[in-house]
């Protein structure tokens, strides 16, 4: 029901209208207690009618229109059926969320395959703990379509929508449109096409914006292409960006991501281009098993594409595990161009079934990539393949070993003259606990504790498994300190697994 408002009838008739044009403004709180799927004059509120409502200020049975922000509220709890055509709305302010006492899955809203939630423009649209299933919509967004709008989601899962361009989400913008996500899960989604993109989630900036997207999950989405010459890029996340566009990337997790194609793939964890004028931000990333199930001499890394023109820009404590794309494809891919300043730090890449990790500069002499403490191992091809091109790229602190037991090298220089610290470690073992079930921690009496230079400019606070850093007498070779202390309580002693959100 709409929020109560109390007017006084003994004002002055000016003032009285002056009151109601000021309450009008405030918005109003819709609270869905009925699960029914309708919009006819039966007295009730529905998920469907208060939708509407809030979309066009208009009144709709017992959701009565009221201009400014509204909010609709999910209290009953079970699955709301919203199948019976699309909403949209424009330059508007909504919020649609169930109570933060329950779980997400206590408010599913089940979209039946046939349409999306919401789509909206010039709006400002918020989303807490819920849960969106089911969604269709082609060629944008599968459950939600945000276009130059601001797009905030607190605790809400979105699973089983489609669409060629953000089976779940599809984010586009171009000003200074915010999309902000933390504790979201994006999973079992899918975008079909000859030419499809980021069946988790979508996003374009054009002239910059800000994406801010933490302590979030994409899992087991899916990228399915029969034919066609055409790229396929992004399998959980696709981010394209220009201009004064901002990014901050942390505590992630892609798992299990699908990119199910002929040819030209790349990316089922992650896809991302940035040729922005703002910061760009990774960090505390897991990829995990994703893959692309067509192996081809087209496609691009496995896990992840990055392509960096920001000025600054920082990668840390990413986790590259049993990504798969085949011989000669590596798990991911860096590449720093234009003005870029970069450092990768604490990277972890291992047992992917073609090359480790390729890091690359272009031509120029304005960027530079600086890679600290990585750990690259148990790849058949090579392990660390590099490619300098004008812009400095050089390799500090590093273990390069168990890699290249088909083709290849440990440290395969591609093409340039990157340079190579003198502490890293090329073909020699280091004492894995158990490289072959995941395990590279280093064990006692490894030639790479203790060996490293803590001054170098890419060593971090923190290892991949966000333990401390320099624990002995000077910082360990490789993306794993000893002994590994997890300092945020957010790991297993699997390093496979990720054992659940950290806090903000």
């Amino acid at each position: 029901m709409p929020t109560t408002r109390v007017r006084s009838v003994a004002l002055p008739f000016a003032c009285l209208a002056c009151l109601l044009l000021a309450t009008e403004a405030e918005g109003a709180t819709y609270t869905i207690t009925t699960l029914a799927e309708d919009a006819i004059a039966n007295g009730n509120c529905t998920l469907r009618e208060a939708l509407l409502t809030a979309s066009t200020d208009s009144t709709n049975d017992l959701c009565i229109g009221d201009v400014g922000p509204d909010t609709i509220v999910l209290e009953a709890v079970g699955t709301y059926e919203l199948d019976d055509g699309s909403i949209s709305s424009a330059a508007r302010q909504l919020t649609v969320r169930g109570d933060a006492d329950q779980p997400q899955s206590a408010y599913v809203v089940d979209l039946g395959g046939v349409q999306r939630f919401f789509g909206v423009h010039d709006a400002e649209l918020t989303l807490e703990n819920l849960t969106l299933a089911n969604g269709f919509a082609n060629p944008r967004g599968g459950a939600l379509l945000v276009e130059d709008s601001d797009l905030t989601m607190r605790r809400v899962t979105i699973s089983s929508s489609q669409s060629a361009e953000g089976g779940a989400v599809a984010f586009l913008a171009q000003g200074t449109q915010q999309l902000d996500l933390a504790e979201v899960t994006l999973s079992a989604n899918r975008a079909v096409a000859d030419q499809a993109f980021g069946a988790g989630i979508y996003v374009s900036l054009v002239n910059g914006g800000s994406v801010r997207i933490i302590q979030t999950r994409l899992l087991d989405n899916r990228i399915e292409a029969a034919s066609g010459s055409f790229s396929r890029a992004g399998g959980g996340l696709y981010i394209q960006a220009s201009g004064a566009a901002s990014f901050e990337l942390r505590h992630l997790e892609l798992a299990r991501n699908v990119i199910d194609a002929p040819s030209f793939s790349s990316g089922a964890g992650a896809w991302i281009l940035v040729g922005s004028t703002a910061g760009f931000e990774l960090e505390d990333a897991v990829f995990d098993a994703n893959e692309l199930a067509v192996a081809a001499g087209t496609n691009g890394a496995a896990a992840l594409s990055l392509d960096l023109t920001a000025p600054s820009a920082t990668v840390r404590r990413l986790r590259l595990l049993r990504n798969l794309g085949g011989p000669g494809k590596e798990q991911a891919t860096i590449v720093a161009r234009g003005s870029t300043q970069a450092v990768v730090s604490d990277l972890l890449a291992g047992n992917g079934n073609g090359t480790g990790v390729f890091l690359a500069t272009t031509s120029g002499t304005a960027c530079n990539l600086v890679a600290g403490n990585l750990t690259v191992a148990g790849h058949p091809d090579s392990g660390l393949r590099l490619g300098q091109s004008g812009c400095p790229l050089r390799i500090e602190n590093s273990v390069l070993f168990g890699n290249a037991t088909s083709s290849g090298a440990d440290l395969d220089v591609f093409f340039g003259s990157p340079e190579i610290s003198a502490e890293t470690l090329d073909g020699v073992d280091p004492l894995f606990v158990d490289a072959a079930s995941g395990d590279f921690r280093l064990a006692s009496g490894s030639v790479a504790i203790d060996a490293g230079d803590s001054s170098f400019a890419s060593v971090s606070p923190f290892d991949a498994a966000h333990g401390s850093r320099v624990v002995g007498s000077d910082v360990d070779l490789g993306a794993l300190e000893r002994p590994t202390i997890f300092a945020e309580g957010f790991e297993r002693a699997d390093l496979y697994a990720w054992a659940g959100f950290v806090s903000d």
